[in-house]
């Protein structure tokens, strides 16, 4: 296949100057070229980096690629059979492709990581049915391998997944520590890995090693969400009250107020939601059943008035707004007004048997 797509591209570069700024048609009797170089096409995720060059180089040009049979162009096929006359006494290799054998400040060098395969157990058992061929079944163990045995290849004694080196596990760390130099986040540090390097559950590697990583939550802008918690459970009935309006709801609207303790629940008329209405109606419900401790509400405009807030004083009653946008903070009165909301709706539908 890349003699085949070398002859394309060696054609193109030849004849830059005729072909340049104009449509041509390719043709070719490979047919896997079609998948690979066709302008039509995405060039496919895993494929060998001098494919994937040869199609950038190819993306300047305005082509068609046509398959016909080796037959139909005897005039292109037959310069590719003439015999040789005389035999290389060596074939050159394919190190080039997955680049192996260039120069780079990695700590671990091709040969440390072929010896490092070499007496891993499960990456030369890998190895050797990627050279021999695969058995009908294997193990579950060798499952993530078996679904790539198409994709696998040996080069210079490693295992390769495209153009990706299988790294054995005594290497992982110094590999995991060479793609988190730079303390990049973790999607970053997954896109570096995904253009070199490969093994079973290297996301899940990636992200523990990133969670783990001192200087990175010294630097994070945003600290860890903490888990949330409950309300304490007061130590005695009506110590701690949850107030919040329902309505309007057929022109009305309803005060609640509901004990932390007991759950009790009382329900009040209002005439609106202002401060001075609702001063009213606790002043009632506190010379019924005493003054609390703690009164818990939102952030609406009849609980945060100047007013309300000289009635709490003056009442010595401690107020505690919950956090704008959260009203699962105050979820023990939110309830009750969904209940009470749904309750008015069935009374006035005439369903009082659900009520």
């Amino acid at each position: 296949m890349d003699r085949e797509a070398l002859a394309v591209a060696f054609g193109t570069k030849k004849f830059h100057i005729y072909l340049s700024g104009r449509h041509f048609v390719i043709v070719t009797d490979h047919k896997p070229l079609l998948g690979l170089l066709d302008a039509t096409k995405a060039t496919p995720a895993v494929c060998s980096p001098r494919i994937l060059r040869w199609s950038v180089d190819l993306g300047g040009y305005d082509y068609e690629l046509v398959y016909r049979s080796g037959s139909s162009i005897p005039h292109a096929d037959a310069l590719s059979r003439l015999p040789l006359p005389e035999q290389p006494m060596s074939v050159p290799g394919v190190s080039d492709i997955l680049l192996l054998q260039s120069d780079c400040s990695l700590p671990l060098s091709p040969c440390a990581i072929a010896k490092l395969s070499r007496n891993d157990p499960v990456i030369a058992k890998v190895m050797h049915w990627a050279v021999y061929g695969w058995p009908g079944r294997v193990d579950e163990s060798y499952q993530c391998f078996a679904r790539r045995q198409a994709e696998l290849t040996v080069e210079s004694g490693c295992l390769v997944w495209g153009s990706r080196v299988v790294i054995p596990p005594k290497a992982r760390t110094a590999v995991l520590e060479v793609l988190h130099d730079t303390h990049q986040g973790i999607s970053a540090t997954k896109a570096k890995a995904r253009a070199f390097v490969w093994w079973p559950n290297l996301d899940r590697d990636i992200e523990e090693m990133c969670k783990s990583c001192r200087l990175c939550g010294l630097q994070q802008h945003r600290p860890q969400a903490s888990a949330p918690s409950a309300w304490p459970v007061p130590e005695r009935p009506w110590s701690r009250l949850h107030v919040d309006h329902a309505g309007p709801f057929q022109g009305h609207y309803f005060l609640l107020v509901v004990d932390a303790y007991s759950h009790w629940l009382e329900v009040a008329s209002v005439a609106s939601t202002s401060s001075e209405c609702t001063i009213q109606k606790l002043r009632v419900i506190f010379a019924t059943h005493g003054l609390p401790d703690l009164l818990v509400s939102d952030n609406a405009s009849g609980f945060t008035s100047e007013d309300f807030q000289v009635f709490c004083a003056r009442n010595g009653i401690r107020h505690v707004t919950t956090a704008p946008g959260h009203p699962s903070s105050n979820g023990l009165v939110e309830r009750s007004v969904q209940t009470f909301k749904l309750s008015l709706q069935k009374i006035v539908q005439g369903d009082w048997g659900t009520v």
